[in-house]
């Protein structure tokens, strides 16, 4: 299973844990840009997904992974199945296998109270221009650009 599957798997999976707000790969000012994030319920949980042994080491110097003010109260890598073991597993993150196109959960990912709230922030706002004129119907955007330093400020009507 290559990378784009396995984030369309941990969407779903997401999506199916009844998370009503669930984005991809999204690139935002946050800095970090979360393979899959949900937001819901007070909480969001993020999923990292690995295709090989080497981006998984190599993500374990990304300065967010360690970092207090990340992103995600529930935090997980997800995987084909025997990638990362067990013992393999940075403290505070969860483990997901990948399994016949289906989700395991291998380790039940902690729930870690963070600072990263002004990072989900961001990434809520970020998500709402995007939606601009083409909100669904129901939802109202109004944007109001005003003339200091790019600065804009945004409403949101239901």
């Amino acid at each position: 299973m290559n990378h784009a599957e396995l984030v369309a798997l941990g969407a779903q999976w997401l999506f199916r844990k009844k998370y009503p707000l669930v984005v991809t790969e999204l690139v935002t000012y946050a800095g970090e840009v979360p393979d899959v994030l949900a937001m819901g319920n007070y909480n969001s949980y993020l999923i990292e997904c690995k295709t090989s042994r080497q981006d998984f080491k190599n993500d374990q110097f990304k300065p967010w992974r360690t970092d207090e003010k990340s992103i995600g109260n529930y935090r997980s890598y997800l995987c084909p199945e025997g990638l990362i073991k067990e013992s393999e597993v940075p403290f505070g993150w969860g483990l997901l296998h990948e399994r016949n196109g289906k989700v395991k959960k291998i380790i039940e990912a902690p729930f870690r109270k963070k600072g990263g709230y002004s990072k989900e922030y961001l990434i809520l706002m970020s998500l709402i221009r995007r939606i601009g004129a083409n909100a669904p119907a129901g939802v109202s955007v109004s944007c109001y650009k005003y003339e200091t330093k790019n600065n804009a400020t945004m409403g949101v009507r239901e």
